[in-house]
């Protein structure tokens, strides 16, 4: 149940955002507060916000991205305004300096890839920073915009932008892995060891969790005014802080509580609605929501309805919770009662009985004293009509005495019991190899010992394979 949903409308978090529409965090959180075309108020219109962490409908990201790209209002006369912030993240994305001769990073321009008089699209996977020399270049045909030129700094905007979604994933990953290794943590800090070699094992668990925790803390991402990643800054100083330092294993283990749930909310995830945290549920050793993390996802969360879970009577057993010949109910187990979210998927017409087709009723079939589909009960469960196949039934040769009935070694074929035809069922289980003779390991295959005949193969030298197997 605790699945990616990839509905257009639902909720992502502004680190996913920035992996969906390949713009950083911090220039989407811009465009929360910022208009960015002259002229129109338009801004990215934001879900909610959680603790500071900023959520978007995705369907939303995606009409932005789409506005964006298309051509923006401007002064008559003039070029369209890019603004401050779109800049910025295109500096940001070729680290301050030029992409074509990577320097010069005092001299450099926002420069459109589809010339501006064109498309007017200031959209910033249309721009790329090059500097004042590059720029004329460019303009003027020598590395673009010619066909062949341009053809290259679209690739290199590609690759650029395929390194910046690179790095917005690591942000994220490194986020969600810190999490786990939180939940981890909370786990080892309630163990509750009663002897010296449980606390031994106990110390050791925590120590190895807490060094992961401190090789994390040194990855810290770059300084980012994305709220989601502040949970960083947190840990950094709680790791670094004598007191954390000096104290026990179970202590800092206790302490590294402070920051869980800022990661929590970073990583997008917020405590299951169904067992509040307990990661248990009733009897079931998972809780079904959340598979026993805890924790779901935000949009999973929303999702959540709680009558799912609320207990029914079950319609096949009628709240009696005995069927037919079961010893209980298959449905609800004998509860009487089966929760909605299960009786929604559960097709209980599929365990209704119906007249068994091999016997037709008379719990009888040839020389079976008692049916061998139904077992003698006369019905069957309409699943298992289903796949009742007369057929499997009928009879074949046996392929071990080729319908003889004998063999060299046996008078009586061991697998068709000497009738030389059996059940297909019966011939597909009881398979050609398993009757094959092979040499009796007592005796080698000579048939006989110390006290003559072998006793093992009675003398013949040979047993079946299925036999040797078994011994």
């Amino acid at each position: 149940m605790n699945t990616t949903k990839s509905h257009p409308d639902v909720e992502i978090s502004v680190s996913e955002a920035a992996l969906l529409v390949g713009m950083s965090p911090e220039l989407l959180s811009w465009f929360t507060s910022y208009a960015p075309k002259y002229n129109d108020s338009r801004k990215l219109c934001v879900a909610r916000k959680i603790e500071g962490v900023l959520f978007f409908k995705k369907s939303e990201l995606i009409n932005f991205n789409k506005w964006l790209s298309e051509p923006w209002p401007h002064l008559e006369g003039k070029r369209p305004h890019i603004p401050g912030k779109v800049r910025d993240e295109i500096s940001r994305e070729v680290g301050t300096v030029c992409a074509i001769c990577h320097g010069n990073s005092n001299a450099c321009e926002a420069a459109h890839i589809e010339p501006v008089a064109q498309g007017k699209n200031n959209h910033p996977h249309n721009l790329i920073w090059l500097c004042a020399n590059h720029h004329t270049q460019y303009d003027k045909g020598v590395i673009g915009p010619t066909q062949e030129n341009l053809h290259f700094i679209k690739n290199l905007k590609v690759v650029l932008l395929a390194r910046a979604k690179t790095v917005y994933a690591l942000q994220a990953g490194l986020v969600r892995e810190t999490f786990q290794l939180l939940e981890n943590c909370r786990r080892a800090a309630q163990l509750d060891p009663t002897t010296p070699e449980q606390r031994d094992i106990a110390e050791e668990v925590g120590a190895e969790l807490l060094r992961k925790i401190a090789d994390i803390a040194k990855k810290k991402p770059a300084k980012t005014t994305d709220t989601g990643f502040s949970a960083f800054t947190k840990l950094v100083q709680l790791t670094a802080n004598t007191k954390f330092t000096t104290a026990s294993v179970q202590e800092r283990l206790g302490a590294l509580e402070s920051v869980h749930d800022d990661f929590q909310l970073a990583a997008g995830m917020t405590k299951c609605p169904l067992c509040k945290g307990a990661r248990h549920y009733k009897d079931y050793d998972d809780c079904p929501v959340c598979a026993g993390d805890g924790s779901v996802e935000i949009s999973v969360a929303d999702n959540f309805d709680p009558s799912d879970f609320q207990e029914i009577e079950c319609e096949l057993c009628e709240g009696t919770g005995n069927f037919g010949g079961y010893d209980s109910c298959p449905t609800c187990g004998g509860n009487g009662k089966l929760e909605r979210h299960a009786a929604e998927y559960t097709d209980f017409d599929s365990y209704r009985l119906v007249m068994c087709r091999l016997c037709t009723g008379c719990g009888e079939y040839a020389d079976y004293s008692e049916c061998p589909f139904c077992n003698g009960e006369r019905k069957v469960s309409r699943r298992k009509d289903d796949n009742f196949d007369p057929k499997e039934f009928g009879q074949v040769n046996c392929d071990v005495c080729n319908g003889n009935g004998r063999t060299r070694y046996y008078d009586t074929c061991r697998k068709c019991d000497g009738n030389g035809t059996l059940e297909r069922r019966l011939h597909e289980l009881r398979h050609k190899r398993d009757f094959e003779l092979v040499d009796c390991p007592d005796c080698s295959g000579s048939g006989s010992s110390e006290y003559g005949d072998c006793y093992r193969c009675d003398g013949s030298g040979k047993l079946p394979r299925y036999v040797i197997d078994g011994m």
